[in-house]
C-alpha cells in the first residue's frame, strides 16, 4: 500500500519491528543558544526525557516512577555527550533486543516472522541474530557464528534487566 515510499528508509523491518526499521526513532531537539547544533548519534531513549527534564527543571521524580529512565541531559543539548552504554528494546510481541548502539543482539524468539497489516519483518527468528550496525545498519548480515563471545556477553546483559522486571 505504500507504493516506493519507505518509513524506515535503510533500516530494515518497519512498526512493530524488533529491527531498527521498528525500534529507532528520530528526535529534533533545538533550543536556541543552549543546544549545541549538530547530529548525534548517541544512544538514547524517549524514556530518558523523564529523567532528564526533571533534571533541567529541578523536578524530583516521585519514587517507583519512571523506573528506567536515565538522565542525558547531557547528551540531549551537546551532540558529543556519550548517552546510554546500551538500550534495551521490544516488538509488538514483547521480545527484546540489546543494543550499545555499534551491536545489535536479538536473541532467539517465538512469534509470527512477518506483520501481516503493514507486511514487514518482525524480527523474530529461531536463531540468535547480531548485527554490527556501524558496517551494516540494514542488519542484513547475522554475525552471530562469527562473535560468539559478543552473543554472550549481550545475552547476559540482557538477561539481567530482564531481571530488574522481575
Amino acid at each position: 500500500l505504500l507504493g516506493d515510499h519507505k518509513p524506515s528508509g535503510e533500516c530494515r523491518g518497519g512498526k512493530y519491528s524488533i529491527f531498527e526499521g521498528g525500534t529507532r526513532v528520530p528526535c529534533l531537539l533545538r533550543w536556541k543558544n543552549t543546544v549545541t547544533p549538530g547530529v548525534s548519534t548517541q544512544l538514547m531513549s524517549q524514556l530518558d526525557w523523564f529523567s532528564s527534564f526533571a533534571s533541567l527543571t529541578g523536578v524530583e521524580i516521585p519514587a517507583g516512577a519512571a523506573p528506567d529512565s536515565e538522565s542525558h541531559l547531557d547528551s540531549w543539548l551537546m551532540a558529543d555527550e556519550k548517552g546510554r552504554e546500551y538500550l534495551v528494546e521490544q516488538n509488538v510481541q514483547n521480545n527484546l533486543a540489546l543494543t550499545d548502539g555499534t551491536w545489535k543482539y536479538i536473541p532467539a524468539a517465538k512469534g509470527p516472522a512477518r506483520n501481516k497489516q503493514t507486511n514487514t519483518e518482525l524480527g523474530n527468528s529461531k536463531v540468535n541474530q547480531l548485527y554490527n550496525l556501524d558496517s551494516d545498519p540494514s542488519e542484513r548480515t547475522n554475525l552471530a557464528e562469527k562473535h560468539p563471545d559478543m552473543v554472550e556477553k549481550m545475552h547476559l546483559l540482557l538477561q539481567q534487566e530482564r531481571t530488574k522486571l522481575k
